[in-house]
C-alpha cells in the first residue's frame, strides 16, 4: 500500500544491508504499472532503497549516492503516488551521475540524462525525506549531491548552490 501520511514520508531513510531482496520484492509487488518508480519509504520502510521504471525495465537502487551532476537543470511535470492528483513543475539537474551498491563491498556507477536523471533525482529525494511540493519554492531543501555533515544533509545554499 502507497503510503501518504505525511509524517512518514519526512523520515530521513537509513542504509540498509545488501542485497535487500525483502524490500526490493515488496517494491515491486507495490508499483503500479503506469509509475516511474517507488521509494522504500513510499510503502513505509525507512531505507535507502528505491526501484525505477526505465523504459519498461526495473532498476534497483541501493543505498544509492549522487556523486557529480551538471549545473544545467531541466524543468518537467512531476506527480508523485503518495500526493495523488497534484502535479508540480520541477527543476531538476540534466546529468548525474550515481552510484548504488552492487554487492557487499562493491557499486556500480551510472550517468543518467535528461528524463533518467529526473526520475532518478525524485526517488532519491524521498530518501531524505523530501517531496516534489518541497522543490516549487526555492526553501533550505537538501542539496541534491547528498552530501552529510554531522550526519545530516547540507542545505543546498551551502552547498552546491553558493
Amino acid at each position: 500500500m502507497i503510503v501518504t501520511d505525511q509524517k512518514i514520508l519526512r523520515k530521513m531513510s537509513t542504509e540498509t544491508d545488501w542485497p535487500a531482496i525483502e524490500i526490493l520484492e515488496k517494491l515491486k509487488k507495490e508499483i503500479p504499472v503506469d509509475a516511474s518508480g517507488l521509494a522504500a519509504i513510499q510503502i513505509g520502510i525507512p531505507a535507502r532503497v528505491f526501484i525505477t521504471r526505465f523504459k519498461d525495465e526495473l532498476i534497483e537502487w541501493i543505498n544509492p549516492i549522487i556523486e557529480e551532476f551538471s549545473m544545467d537543470k531541466i524543468e518537467s511535470e512531476e506527480g508523485c503516488l503518495s500526493i495523488p492528483n497534484k502535479k508540480v513543475f520541477v527543476k531538476r539537474h540534466k546529468e548525474i551521475t550515481v552510484s548504488t551498491q552492487a554487492s557487499e563491498t562493491a557499486k556500480n556507477r551510472y550517468v543518467l540524462l535528461d528524463e533518467e536523471a529526473v526520475i532518478f533525482q525524485h526517488e532519491f529525494d524521498h530518501l531524505n525525506g523530501k517531496l516534489i511540493v518541497d522543490r516549487v519554492a526555492k526553501r533550505n531543501e537538501p542539496c541534491p549531491c547528498g552530501k552529510l555533515k554531522n550526519g545530516k544533509p547540507i542545505k543546498y545554499k551551502n552547498c552546491c548552490g553558493q
